[in-house]
């Protein structure tokens, strides 16, 4: 009978085991799931932020006040330079999130790129974007 009552305490140690193994198993699930809802949250007010900045600028290079030279390559120069450091933040951020785990990057990586769109808009709406057309002509206009 001592070996019976032997392997039922073991069984029963090892159910109440797995049991607070599911339910821990449960709680990080959640937690995950959780936090992924935030960085998703994150991302898409991220991308409507870099949206509407990104018309700030099509607005300012369309709305006729600079040569339409300026206008083209301010438009351009403003749209490559956000996606650039909009991909160098989100490859920096997963690739650091696959070596450590840590999950916290994600916001961390998005909340750089939010504080340079921002940056950047205020330059944009400032009219900083557009530097000394003076100096760069070099001799003057065909016009002379």
């Amino acid at each position: 009978m001592s070996a019976e009552n032997d392997l039922l305490v073991i069984a029963l140690v090892v159910l109440a085991l797995l049991i607070a193994l599911g339910w821990y198993l449960s709680y990080s699930a959640a937690r995950l799931d959780r936090l992924h809802a935030k960085v998703e949250g994150a991302m898409s007010v991220l991308d409507a932020q870099l949206v509407r900045r990104a018309e700030a600028s099509l607005e300012l290079a369309t709305s006729g006040a600079l040569d339409p030279a300026s206008s083209l390559i301010l438009a351009d120069a403003a749209e490559t330079r956000i996606c650039v450091m909009l991909s160098a933040s989100t490859l920096l951020g997963v690739g650091l999130f696959q070596l450590t785990g840590a999950a916290w990057l994600d916001p961390v990586a998005a909340f750089v790129i939010a504080a340079f769109a921002i940056h950047e808009g205020r330059e944009a709406w400032e009219g900083e974007l557009v530097e000394g057309d003076d100096d760069d002509d070099n001799g003057g206009d065909a016009d002379d």
